[in-house]
């Protein structure tokens, strides 16, 4: 057993790429992120990074444990991975999507925290997905296993959309035991000319098991990137989305919907930046707490002064079921163009009494009629995701957790 720190050293030491030895020494730059730092300070991250770890525990996974978690989706490409490593004999990959050994590519962004840079030196395996020009759209689904007792599990993933190319990504990640798990994930998105990318992110995390995501999308002209992110389950889930326009013309959509019940903590932090006129950005993102659940939401637009033409908006509305549960909402407008449209919002509060008396004037039960406003409310995001399967199980956990 080893700390993260000794670990992806250990891998840049065996490097003799230049990057490598440039991230691991933007990682040791970074500080460790504690609750001093504004965007951390609902949780304190230290003993990521001075626990002792397993990295590479034994291969668990069966079929039927596949069979299971694939059951209803439809695809027409499949990449499983079991603590970070490719899965060679449960996959089913095409020609646009494949497994990888670590790399590291030019064109990725820098990381932007000391999680960023462990995933992107530490990772020995991820997702390769590279869309040719003016392919047809492709759902790949993409499952990540993840087991073991005080085990760290690395993965990056890589998509490449040529221009005029469209594709769907979904990943599952998924906990086979209530052991104490952390991830550290990484998924970089380059959009380029007039091609377009929709990547769902769901996790179903065991009651021990700790996440912490980074997905970036950088985009070219006349793109349209979605993404979208919906924590099921988990003691800890944290997602940060990144979105870099360089170019006019690109298109936006961001969503996610968190459930935090019991001691779950989900937090959800988004910045899209705008460097290039006439772009827009829309984000919705909801959440509903219970018991002691705890969520965050944060999210900022930025918009540079040659932006002109932006579009944007955000909204992030929340609904708390009980009065131990929180929920943090901090949107932002971060804005130097004066010919610009953004907007933002945010709203917190129960549910809406005035409909639950009227369902029951017409002879709803309360708790039947509290479980149909809440699915009302779960569906606004939901029908974001324009792949039926993918939209199914979604909808069916988040009901189950009513």
């Amino acid at each position: 057993m080893q700390t993260i720190t000794s670990y992806i050293h250990h891998i840049q030491q065996q490097s003799n790429n230049t990057q490598a030895k440039q991230l691991f020494a933007e990682y040791e730059a970074f500080p460790i992120p504690t609750k001093r730092l504004e965007d951390w300070k609902f949780k304190d991250t230290q003993d990521w990074f001075t626990s002792l770890y397993t990295f590479t525990p034994p291969s668990k996974i069966t079929q039927q444990q596949l069979d299971a978690a694939i059951e209803s989706l439809q695809f027409d490409a499949l990449l499983v991975f079991e603590n970070g490593l490719y899965h060679d004999s449960f996959s089913r990959p095409n020609s646009i999507a494949s497994a990888i050994t670590n790399d590291f590519e030019s064109d990725i962004p820098h990381c932007t925290n000391k999680f960023d840079c462990a995933s992107l030196i530490g990772a020995q395996s991820g997702a390769a997905i590279h869309v040719a020009a003016k392919h047809e759209k492709q759902h790949v689904l993409i499952v990540s296993f993840f087991h073991g007792e005080q085990s760290y599990s690395l993965q990056k993933n890589r998509i490449y959309v040529h221009a005029d190319s469209h594709i769907i990504i979904t990943e599952l990640q998924i906990s086979l035991s209530n052991e104490p798990i952390r991830i550290n994930h990484n998924v970089s998105i380059k959009c380029m000319q007039k091609s377009s990318c929709e990547y769902t992110s769901v996790q179903h995390l065991g009651s021990k098991t700790e996440l912490i995501q980074t997905i970036s999308c950088l985009q070219e002209q006349e793109s349209t990137c979605t993404i979208s992110n919906f924590p099921i389950s988990g003691a800890y889930v944290r997602t940060n989305v990144y979105v870099d326009k360089i170019a006019p013309h690109s298109h936006t959509f961001l969503h996610g919907f968190f459930f935090p019940a019991a001691q779950e903590h989900f937090e959800t932090y988004v910045e899209a930046i705008h460097n290039a006129p006439e772009c827009e950005t829309h984000q919705l993102y909801q959440s509903i707490a219970k018991d002691n659940g705890i969520g965050v939401f944060s999210g900022k637009l930025h918009v540079a002064r040659e932006a002109q033409k932006t579009n944007t908006t955000q909204n992030n509305k929340n609904i708390l079921l009980s009065k131990t549960a929180k929920i943090h909402s901090k949107p932002q407008l971060e804005i130097y163009a004066d010919d610009v449209s953004c907007t933002h919002g945010s709203t917190t509060g129960q549910i809406d009494n005035e409909a639950l008396w009227y369902m029951q004037t017409r002879g709803i039960s309360r708790d039947a009629a509290t479980k149909l406003l809440l699915e009302g409310f779960i569906t606004d995001v939901i029908s974001k995701v324009s792949n039926e399967s993918v939209k199914n199980i979604i909808m069916k956990a988040l009901e189950n957790k009513l």
